[in-house]
């Protein structure tokens, strides 16, 4: 049988983030004005789905997306703040967002770029991280086993 295909989207976007799970792939890009949410469950279209106000407002530098178990995740770093809203109904709805780090809390973290806003799904296990600034220096992890409900230092 013939391979299913779908386009994710225009190829004017950059893609910012992706993750899947056994149901769906889902991908969040931006074009000049706006960041895009889609969903493409397994062996059917993409479709785009609406994306949270909370994500929507950060900048696109600092925004991300993870799935595990059924749940899409996104994160968004904006004025030091990490919020995170989830999906349990892919995507269709989305938590309140909930503050999953304030650098203000962290005066050792004060570069921003170090707060942890990036998602990795590992198993049943949701990471939230920060990059390092240079190779070798430490990053902020703080991980959650509620698919994004909370997050703890690991």
């Amino acid at each position: 049988s013939e391979p299913q295909t779908s386009e994710l989207g225009p190829i004017s976007e950059r893609v910012l983030g992706s993750g899947c799970d056994d149901r769906s792939l889902v991908v969040l890009t931006a074009d000049r004005e706006r960041l895009h949410l889609r969903l493409c469950p397994f062996g059917g279209r993409c479709g785009e789905l609406p994306v949270p106000p909370a994500v929507a407002a950060a900048p696109a530098n600092g925004v991300d997306v993870a799935k595990l178990k059924g749940t899409v995740v996104l994160s968004a770093l904006q004025d030091g703040v990490v919020r995170v809203v989830s999906s349990r109904d892919e995507g269709r709805s989305f938590t309140p967002a909930v503050v999953a780090f304030d650098a203000a809390e962290y005066p050792e973290l004060a570069l921003a770029r170090r707060a942890p806003w990036q998602l990795l799904g590992l198993g049943e296990r949701l990471l939230l991280f920060g990059a390092a600034v240079k190779g070798n220096d430490t990053y902020p992890v703080l991980a959650s086993d509620d698919q994004g409900v909370s997050f703890r230092t690991p």
